[in-house]
């Protein structure tokens, strides 16, 4: 059977989503897309029928807007082929679709694309290595660390560092080194020099934070107060970081990265970001969301910086 696998470039869950198909299909094809490029691409492959080619069409961690859905379902041979394990708020209304897996919490807790995975995978495969202690707990430090159940729940600070890890070696890297370490019969999730490394990049991560909320300004935006920081690295410890902290002053923070996206963090039930962020043409959950910055909108910030631009 020949699978192709779309998933999330972004972090460890949509990449864990890659290592974990590999493991039990070597053949197996991957594409990786940020959730602003699923839905043109989605659909300039389905003109050029380039899933013919495959038995199975497997989409973790990402998933299509309504339009592109319906598309999806009017294509019989398609709709047939294709399975969606989603985990964002945003996209519930997907779940509708006989297709579509969009499974925000079960009895574990908080979902990822990659514990939904997991499941279906050990529902569909009797290969041993996905019962193994080593992937149970790529699996399992995965998902914490993408619900931040590791902070909520667990107290477990080494699935936090596990995905640090991740923005530490970049999806290539990562992606190789977890491959062949599942593979050998003594996993370690993260070995000595991997923790000492972690520790330096902790210090780095603290001072980054420490700067950007000297620099935070609080603006009523559409009716919320909103904490707003320009930023481009360690969104999630910084947006959570403030908005705990600043939580009698602002209803969540927006962090500004303007070479590609907002990003939404709220410690507040009243503030959900899933929503907000969808009016914005984004998505994800509710405390946790993030929309995209459009050519358009990077064209109008450069007029505004200099005098004439071309």
């Amino acid at each position: 059977m020949k699978q192709l696998l779309i998933t999330h470039i972004a972090d460890g869950d949509g990449i864990g989503c890659a290592i974990l198909l590999k493991l039990v299909d070597k053949n197996c094809d991957i594409l990786y897309y940020e959730n602003h490029e699923i839905n043109p691409a989605m659909n300039e492959m389905m003109d050029d029928n380039y899933f013919d080619k495959y038995d199975r069409v497997l989409v973790t961690d990402i998933s299509f807007d309504m339009e592109t859905a319906l598309r999806i379902d009017k294509d019989k041979k398609l709709k047939e082929k294709i399975v969606v394990f989603d985990h964002h708020e945003s996209r519930l209304e997907l779940d509708k679709f006989s297709w579509a897996n969009i499974v925000v919490r079960n009895e574990k807790g908080l979902t990822s694309g990659i514990s939904l995975l997991h499941e279906y995978l050990l529902r569909n495969y009797k290969n041993r290595i996905l019962r193994s202690k080593g992937v149970k707990l790529f699996v399992e430090s995965t998902r914490q660390g993408d619900t931040w159940e590791w902070k909520t729940v667990y107290n477990n600070q080494e699935a936090s560092d596990f995905g640090s890890l991740f923005k530490i070696y970049g999806k290539a890297a990562f992606f190789n080194i977890y491959l062949k370490r599942l593979k050998r019969p003594f996993f370690k999730l993260l070995n000595n020099f991997e923790k000492k490394v972690i520790v330096l990049e902790n210090k780095k991560m603290d001072n980054y934070i420490n700067i950007a909320e000297k620099n935070m300004l609080v603006r009523k935006v559409e009716g919320y107060n909103v904490g707003i920081v320009f930023a481009d690295s360690y969104k999630s410890h910084l947006g959570n970081f403030l908005a705990e902290k600043y939580i009698g002053k602002v209803d969540f923070i927006a962090i500004i990265d303007l070479s590609k996206s907002i990003s939404y963090r709220s410690v507040k039930d009243e503030a959900n970001v899933a929503v907000f962020a969808k009016e914005h043409g984004g998505g994800g959950h509710a405390r946790a969301s993030g929309s995209p910055i459009s050519e358009e909108i990077k064209d109008k910030v450069l007029e505004l910086l200099f005098k004439e631009v071309k």
